[in-house]
């Protein structure tokens, strides 16, 4: 299956990491016989995986930038605008984009455990680290969002950019008239920042992590 000598040890070394040249053999097959048998498939599920890693890598290390992420979120918004100006059309796209962005916005203030969703004798017996404080003399515990910051900015950031590639696409540039889009986003936005509004002072929380009491 394999020729003997510099290939296979060079397909050992690239694909399998290590081992003899036996074991690298029994590898190779039994890595050929998921894929289907074939050596294509085997090149292909490798290049997937190296390229998720480095993916993941590269999200792994500008998590940190807080500022410099959400600026380059900023940015790409403005390019889409600029975009829609300029063509003059795709109102449907945005119009989509725009409700997607708001129900992300509306996960990423709501807490992780919902009050009107679990009852209070759930609360005590599962696990209470994305609950809400509901005495004033509580311990301090972290807002935890149902969808987290960096979860939310990659969100944002995917739809953006598929937005924009959207408008590169005629065929999507559907007729409808932009104005009675406009009111039902609006009245969407409405409707939705009045429930989110009512259900924090309801149960008196702020989507955000504030009042640890500090010790001196």
């Amino acid at each position: 299956l394999f020729p003997r000598g510099r290939p296979l040890g060079k397909f050992r070394r690239r694909f399998l990491g290590g081992g003899t040249q036996a074991e690298s053999v029994m590898d190779a097959q039994q890595v050929m016989r998921e894929a289907g048998g074939s050596l294509d498939a085997v090149l292909l599920a490798r290049a997937k995986y190296t390229l998720r890693r480095r993916t993941q890598k590269l999200l792994d290390d500008i998590t940190p930038y807080l500022g410099q992420r959400w600026l380059f979120a900023l940015a790409l918004l403005l390019g889409y605008v600029v975009r829609i100006r300029t063509v003059g059309g795709f109102f449907i796209v945005t119009y989509a984009v725009g409700v997607y962005l708001l129900s992300l916005l509306i996960s990423f203030l709501t807490p992780r455990m919902d009050p009107e969703l679990v009852s209070s004798a759930q609360l005590d017996v599962r696990d209470d680290s994305g609950a809400l404080p509901d005495r004033a003399d509580d311990e301090y515990r972290p807002f935890v969002r149902q969808l987290a910051e960096f979860r939310f900015w990659l969100s944002v950031v995917r739809a953006l950019a598929i937005a924009l590639a959207c408008t590169f696409v005629p065929l999507l540039d559907l007729p409808v008239f932009w104005p009675v889009l406009v009111a039902y986003f609006a009245v969407l936005v409405v409707l939705a920042l009045r429930h989110q509004i009512m259900h924090m002072i309801k149960y008196h929380y702020l989507p955000f992590s504030h009042g640890k009491r500090r010790y001196r």
